[in-house]
């Protein structure tokens, strides 16, 4: 499926949104590169525990980056996400998600990783050791568990979830681009560094909750910071 992304904002992939005679005001659009400083009062919550050190820092990079990351306690946690919940699966109404990120295992592959959307965001949205997503939320997540090498891929309806056990392997310290497509009926496709992943189905559309951009990070050992580092992250979907 081709990208519902205006020409503005990813020249790449224009073909879809030209044929089907999209104008810009056909098309929400919310993007943050992380190069206006970090807005915490209109844009971004922070949910963490006590023990979170690093957790919502612009880093000092081209362009802006932000650095989601909990300190060195195993199962330290935490959490960004867009303050309001923007964005719905709705039927006959495409949408698209895309990050640029970056995850540096600081304990080989001890990391626990999630981004995507989800209408919960709160302590454990990544329960502890190693065992993934919340059990009930509404949303579509990238994840990474605890002892894991892989990328991960789930869209959930309360607790009716349709998981990809793996779409692709993660590679530390390496910049990767994070992209899904929901396609208006059911059906929401990711892509790692624009290569087609296999696609899962959203379980319940009629039941679809509105949903937060949600970034976030979990350690699985102690000892060492795991870092999530966000070049930029957007949402597009159609009016």
């Amino acid at each position: 499926m081709r990208s519902i992304i205006p020409t503005v904002f990813h020249p790449s992939m224009t073909a879809e949104t030209a044929a089907r005679g999209l104008k810009p005001s056909e098309v929400m659009q919310f993007f943050d590169d992380f190069d206006k400083g970090y807005d915490t009062t209109f844009r971004w919550a922070v949910v963490e525990d006590a023990g979170a050190a690093v957790g919502d820092v612009i880093t000092d990079a081209n362009g802006g980056v932000l650095n989601v990351g909990p300190d060195g306690d195993d199962n330290d946690e935490v959490y960004v996400s867009s303050i309001t919940e923007s964005w719905q699966f709705l039927s006959g109404k495409r949408l698209t998600f895309e990050a640029r990120v970056k995850v540096t295992e600081a304990n080989v592959d001890d990391a626990n990783i999630i981004i995507g959307l989800s209408d919960t965001v709160a302590a454990n949205s990544l329960l502890d050791d190693g065992a993934g997503p919340m059990a009930a939320y509404d949303g579509a997540v990238f994840f990474k568990v605890d002892g894991g090498t892989v990328w991960q891929f789930e869209a959930s309806e309360n607790a009716d979830q349709d998981t990809e056990a793996s779409i692709g392997a993660l590679t530390s310290a390496t910049w990767t681009l994070l992209r899904f497509e929901f396609d208006g009926v059911a059906t929401i496709t990711p892509y790692i560094d624009d290569v087609e992943c296999t696609a899962v189905t959203f379980p319940d559309l009629a039941n679809a909750g509105a949903m937060h951009i949600l970034m976030g990070a979990k350690a699985g050992g102690t000892g060492a910071e795991e870092s999530l580092l966000v070049d930029y992250i957007g949402v597009w979907a159609e009016r």
